[in-house]
């Protein structure tokens, strides 16, 4: 039972709804029969498209009198200050119990009989997609927290939120300022870890000790699930190891030959449109059509984890479950379309495809251009990057310009100061990555970006807007441009 949802007829504000995760808690609240509202930025962002498809309103405002008696909760994004923002300041002023998102995600972890946390710098939301998809499959109850929407996402009619019952949740484990040791997790997938967000760690050491103390809050025979392929998540692994026999840890996506390794990976065949693998745990060749090695790693962990959950929820050994979330995986993989923002066509115009994608850090947009390159090998890509954050494009710049040498074209926009950091005097720019990059070339906003994306394409190219800012608008631009022009042409 998720204890920390409030009676069916509270009131909740959400300050920061339109956030990844917020917007995601806000819709489960919602589901659970919940009245939600909330209020954000005017700047557009996809998450709120989840939010209107679920009825929930909010408003463009910091007006602190919107926040009334009514309310039994109020919720924040850690973007926002308590002591400054006008609406948590009202609240705590009304009395009203007042949570940061994390702190809110961390009590329904803890009231959840199985919660699996899914952390590692890259590929978390993804994976967490995969999981709840599989149980679906697998007809297992389950709520799930994580910062994106699945496209053309069939959730399976059987599942009554209004229940809350859930005896299972999925919640995306964020590393960002350590909010992930609020979590209380019985089950922990550790995708992969690389240093990223240097405004919370000095260095990769650091980051290691955090996922460290995190894996060490599982309870006595909690699973640690990591991604054995990824010198970061072993690393903490033999770290659990040595420290807590009484942990089950679980490898996936390496190529170990040892009794224990069920999840490595045998065999793998990338082509256009599709991606083929095999698992040392069965003979069935397994399917996804998105793209990329690491969406096969993904796809491999959340069957892991789907293995170890199905296995806790009947008692049986996860040697004799995996036959049948195998079955699962064959029948459902194929059905994924990915999320939002992760590689996600959104137009084929003119025979150019337009594609969106959160990547931003460098080892993203490595991994997506090269998943690119194998599913569509013939096609030149351009490529339009908007930095976040002044303290990762710094600290990370010299990787920046090494990390797009698969596409042909580059186009890099203004840094995107995101809430929670401004420029504070620093000098780097766009500019300066764009200047350090072969074949890019600076755009001061998305109408030039549009522009230059116009005089570069022709048939049979594809452009993909990458990073964790606003660009998404200039994918949208181009396909509303090319769609004119091929209306002039008739």
């Amino acid at each position: 039972m998720i204890k920390s949802i409030p009676p069916d007829t509270s009131h909740i504000f959400m300050v920061g709804i339109k956030g990844a995760g917020m917007s995601a808690l806000a819709v489960l609240l919602k589901q659970t029969g919940h009245i939600v509202t909330g209020s954000d930025s005017p700047e557009y962002f996809i998450t709120q498209n989840k939010l209107t498809s679920h009825a929930i309103p909010w408003v463009e405002s910091e007006n602190g009198s919107l926040v009334t008696s009514k309310y039994s909760s109020l919720i924040y994004s850690t973007a926002y200050s308590r002591q400054i923002h006008p609406q948590i300041v009202q609240a705590a002023a009304l009395g009203i119990p007042v949570f940061t998102y994390n702190e809110y995600i961390g009590k329904i972890s803890r009231e959840t009989e199985c919660c699996c946390c899914v952390a590692g710098t890259h590929g978390k939301t993804t994976t967490s997609a995969l999981i709840d998809n599989l149980l679906s499959g697998l007809k297992i109850p389950a709520y799930a927290i994580f910062g994106a929407s699945q496209i053309q996402k069939q959730k399976q009619s059987y599942i009554n939120y209004k229940q809350k019952n859930f005896k299972t949740g999925i919640i995306e484990a964020c590393e960002y300022q350590k909010h992930f040791l609020l979590l209380h997790p019985e089950i922990t997938v550790i995708t992969n870890i690389d240093f990223d967000h240097p405004d919370t760690y000095k260095n990769l050491e650091e980051i290691y000790d955090t996922f460290t103390v995190f894996a060490l809050q599982l309870p006595k025979n909690g699973y640690l699930i990591y991604c054995a392929s990824d010198q970061g998540a072993g690393k903490v692994a033999e770290r659990i190891i040595k420290t807590r026999s009484d942990i089950r840890t679980i490898p996936y996506g390496g190529n170990g030959a040892g009794e224990e390794d069920l999840f490595s990976l045998t065999k793998i065949v990338q082509s256009a449109g599709k991606s083929e693998f095999v698992l040392s745990c069965s003979d069935e060749t397994l399917m996804l059509k998105i793209p990329g090695e690491h969406n096969i790693l993904n796809a491999v962990g959340a069957i892991a984890a789907a293995a170890v959950i199905l296995s806790s929820r009947t008692g049986l050994a996860i040697q004799e479950v995996i036959p049948h979330v195998i079955e699962t995986a064959k029948n459902q993989l194929p059905e994924f379309s990915g999320c939002d923002r992760r590689s996600e066509i959104i137009g084929d115009i003119q025979n150019i495809i337009i594609m969106d994608d959160y990547a931003h850090h460098p080892k993203e947009i490595i991994a997506t251009l090269s998943g690119i390159r194998e599913f569509f090998p013939n096609r030149r890509i351009v490529a339009d990057f908007m930095p976040h954050t002044y303290s990762r494009t710094r600290a990370l710049f010299g990787d920046f310009t090494k990390a797009f040498t698969l596409a042909d074209s580059i186009l890099i926009h203004p840094i995107f100061s995101s809430a929670r950091e401004q420029q504070d005097g620093d000098s780097i720019t766009g500019k300066d990555l764009a200047e350090a990059i072969p074949n890019a070339v600076y755009v001061r906003d998305h109408n030039e970006a549009c522009a230059v994306a116009c005089s570069l394409l022709q048939s049979g190219d594809l452009f993909i807007t990458m990073g964790a800012g606003s660009n998404r608008k200039t994918a949208e631009l181009l396909l509303e441009r090319l769609k004119d022009q091929l209306a002039g042409a008739r």
